[in-house]
């Protein structure tokens, strides 16, 4: 008796969910998109001979101590020296 009882909750609680329409989505408002200033600047040049990465950063017009702070970041995983070479494409 309670295997039939249980057997006909089961069979009420699957017809029950199966009779609903799913209610329709409502259209999200299409919003205009918002134009945002670029926030970097590349620079295109050649690198000189007997070039530095603290004259490069200069002639960039970098802040001092952004140019040094840049510095000892890569000096932390690079010898600066040897990662420039003269005409050398950069940007």
């Amino acid at each position: 008796m309670k295997m039939r009882a249980l057997a006909g909750l089961a069979l009420f609680a699957c017809l029950a969910g199966c009779g609903r329409s799913p209610e329709p989505a409502q259209p999200s408002a299409r919003r205009a998109d918002i134009v945002l200033p670029p926030d970097t600047q590349t620079i295109e040049s050649r690198i000189a001979r007997n070039a530095t990465l603290d004259s490069i950063f200069r002639e960039a017009a970098l802040r001092a101590d952004v140019a040094v702070a840049a510095i000892e970041a890569v000096r932390g995983a690079f010898r600066p020296r040897q990662l420039l070479r003269a005409e050398q494409p950069s940007g």
